[in-house]
C-alpha cells in the first residue's frame, strides 16, 4: 500500500456504504451501527502542496530493471495432466488429454460434487464421494463417445461436412503456418 491513509479511509467508505441506502429519500439513523473505535481522523498538514521543484540540471534517464522470473501457474486441469505425465512417461496421448478434458467438465458441473467440496473434508471427498460420482461421469462420457461416433459413421453428409470443414480449416492454419 503507497498510501495509508486513503486505504484506511476506503476501508470505512466501504463498512459505510453497506449501511447507508441506496435511495437518499430513505432516511436513516446510523445510531449505534458505527463506532470509531480503530480509526482516528488528524490533520497533519495544512497548506498547498508544489506539484514541481524549480530546479536546473539534467534529467538522468530510468536504469533499465531486469525483469523477474514468473513462475508458471497451471490451470487445476493443467495440474492433472502434469501428474499423469509424471506417472505415465510417454504413454499420455492427446486423446487421453481430451478424455480428461471432457471428464473434468462434466465433474466441475456436477452439483453433488460442488456441495460436497464446500462442505465436507478432503478426505471424505477424495474416498468416498468422488470414486463413485467419476465412475458415473466416465461411464456417461464413454456413451457420449461411443454414440458420437456411431452417429458420425452412420450420417454420410454429416462425416463429409464435418471432413471438409477441418479440411479447409487445417489447409489454412498448415498453410500460414509453414510460410
Amino acid at each position: 500500500m503507497f498510501d495509508k491513509a486513503l486505504h484506511d479511509e476506503y476501508v470505512f467508505c466501504s463498512y459505510l456504504a453497506k449501511i447507508v441506502p441506496p435511495d437518499p429519500s430513505i432516511p436513516f439513523d446510523l445510531g449505534n451501527k458505527v463506532k470509531l473505535e480503530y480509526y482516528s481522523l488528524e490533520k497533519t498538514f495544512e497548506g498547498t502542496i508544489p506539484l514541481m521543484k524549480e530546479e536546473s540540471g539534467v534529467w538522468e534517464h530510468q536504469k533499465i530493471k531486469r525483469p523477474v522470473k514468473m513462475e508458471e501457474t497451471l490451470s487445476p486441469l493443467e495440474e492433472v495432466i502434469a501428474k499423469i505425465n509424471e506417472q505415465f512417461v510417454g504413454e499420455f496421448t492427446e486423446g487421453d488429454r481430451v478424455m480428461i478434458t471432457a471428464l473434468h467438465e462434466k465433474l466441475k458441473n456436477n452439483k453433488k460434487l460442488i456441495k460436497a467440496a464446500q462442505t465436507d473434508g478432503r478426505q471424505i471427498f477424495e474416498k468416498n464421494i468422488f470414486p463413485q460420482l467419476f465412475d458415473d461421469a466416465a461411464q456417461e462420457a464413454y456413451v457420449e463417445s461411443t454414440e458420437t461416433y456411431t452417429k458420425l459413421f452412420e450420417d454420410a453428409g454429416k462425416y463429409r461436412t464435418i471432413m471438409m470443414a477441418l479440411a479447409h480449416a487445417l489447409f489454412d492454419e498448415l498453410r500460414t503456418a509453414s510460410a
